[in-house]
């Protein structure tokens, strides 16, 4: 049996190193990921080890893979009650759900949640729905169990981050799922949201377009936060498709989550951690493409009017390279619904 301790916190860089050394592993009969010592659980932190133990089960299909928890009243329970066992979906555990302390029983978090493409057109079967639609309905859905609309703007812009980074994952990842995973602190007024999907990640998805001569990871989850940056650039679209790919999508989530928060984006062998004043860069193994938004509320500011700021300044920076970028956001990416 070979033995994997989990940290005690899921912050980021903890979080992405641990998920480096379970993606180096060789073979053993058995993996037992031991969260014992877990005590902090973001969002991120939660997808980035769900991303790692799926990849190693993947991996060594044979093996067996076995978790080592510790007291109830311990990090792990509040990792159990945000389904990260479950949704590894092939680990064994035996811990009942009903037997979680009380204080995990509120209802500002979105528990680790698998969402297919497939299941969606079955929940909302509106012929005339595009999967645009579907996804932005799910969005404020989304958004409003975390904020409890404590304030519509803030309300909005969870709900359009959400819509505008899961759309971006079922149209470029090549996989019909995405988890999500999300929390608000009252104390903090802050939300924090993560996406996750396993598909081809970011540089495999871009370089997919000839006019992309792009060789690292980094670089590509570099180019992606900048606007007007798609695979689908150079390829015809309709303008009057309001759905269009238009590459502002990650960019106008980045500028959001600056405000008072921050913005990470995980694929292949890149993290990247952006706010208002650093860019972090770290060595990371990501299956697929993880995004993390946190976003501050303030009461202060119209998410309209931030939104059309932002568009403006996406616009122009797309103008000021125009070579291999969209110049125009689509209608969608900058409206709030």
């Amino acid at each position: 049996m070979f033995h994997i301790q989990i940290p005690e916190t899921l912050r980021p860089k903890d979080a992405i190193n641990c998920a480096s050394y379970i993606s180096q592993l060789t073979y053993f009969r058995e993996f037992c990921y031991d969260f014992s010592r877990i005590r902090h659980c973001p969002a991120f932190g939660l997808l980035v080890i769900l991303n790692a133990v799926r990849a190693c089960i993947k991996k060594f299909p044979k093996s067996k893979h076995t978790l080592l928890y510790g007291e109830r009243e311990s990090g792990f329970s509040y990792a159990a009650y945000m389904n990260l066992f479950n949704a590894t979906e092939h680990v064994d555990w035996q811990q009942p759900l009903d037997t979680l302390p009380d204080k995990y029983t509120h209802d500002r978090v979105i528990k680790i949640t698998k969402i297919d493409s497939a299941e969606l057109e079955r929940q909302y079967p509106v012929s005339c729905w595009v999967q645009g639609e579907m996804v932005d309905f799910y969005a404020k859905q989304l958004a409003r169990t975390l904020t409890q609309q404590l304030d519509t703007s803030f309300t909005a812009s969870v709900s359009y981050c959400i819509r505008e980074v899961m759309r971006n994952s079922f149209e470029h990842s090549g996989s019909d799922v995405v988890w999500v995973c999300g929390q608000y602190w009252p104390s903090r007024k802050c939300a924090e949201i993560a996406i996750m999907d396993e598909g081809k990640g970011i540089l495999r998805s871009l370089t997919s377009n000839q006019r992309f001569k792009i060789k690292s990871d980094e670089e590509a989850n570099l180019l992606a936060i900048e606007p007007g940056i798609s695979r689908t650039v150079g390829t015809w679209q309709d303008p009057d498709d309001p759905w269009q790919n238009s590459g502002f999508g990650l960019f106008m989530a980045k500028s959001i989550c600056a405000q008072g928060g921050h913005f990470i984006i995980s694929s292949g062998n890149s993290t990247i951690f952006a706010d208002s004043s650093h860019l972090k860069k770290y060595k990371s193994k990501t299956n697929g493409t993880i995004i993390c938004m946190a976003l501050k509320m303030n009461s202060s500011k119209d998410f309209s009017t931030v939104l059309q700021a932002l568009r403006e300044k996406g616009e122009q920076l797309s103008r000021m390279t125009p070579q291999n970028r969209i110049l125009t956001a689509s209608k969608m990416s900058s409206l709030q619904s």
